[in-house]
């Protein structure tokens, strides 16, 4: 049974994924700048329009699965959006067996999200990444994920 902060989550995830279609971040080919052939392999992008609204929402809900809807309360979709987006890229460029961490303070001008505090993102192998605690409040994103 899904509660009022359930469904808040589920609309804001749809609306964040709906950012996309105006988003220079998500323009066409959608999350990363990776050739034609491989984006449409891994975001789902049908055409040159813009990626598949259902392939990123699907995206967005398992970034954001263990965040638990208080913490994404009163964000905005352009930020939640921006911040899966981000470590979407950092995770794009990993050679195996290492690691890729980056510490900023986005802001719109320059990374078209924003958040109040730093942010700490670091992708790395799934086997080496202890299991997380509680996501962070201050910002909308995850501080940690894994890739294979």
């Amino acid at each position: 049974m899904q509660t009022k902060l359930d469904e808040a989550k589920a609309e804001l995830l749809a609306r964040a994924a709906r950012v996309a279609e105006n988003s220079p971040a998500g323009g066409p080919g959608g999350l990363g700048d990776t050739p034609r052939t491989d984006r449409a392999a891994t975001t789902g992008a049908t055409s040159e329009e813009g990626p598949d609204q259902g392939v990123l929402l699907g995206y967005l809900q398992r970034y954001y699965l263990h965040t638990a809807p208080e913490d994404l309360a009163d964000r905005d979709p352009v930020d939640v959006f921006g911040a899966a987006l981000s470590h979407y890229r950092l995770a794009e460029n990993r050679p195996q067996g290492t690691a890729n961490v980056r510490v900023h303070t986005p802001t719109v001008e320059e990374n078209g999200w924003t958040c109040s505090h730093s942010v700490v993102e670091v992708v790395t192998e799934r086997h080496a990444l202890p299991r997380p605690t509680r996501s962070p409040t201050s910002c909308p994103g995850r501080a940690a994920a894994s890739t294979s």
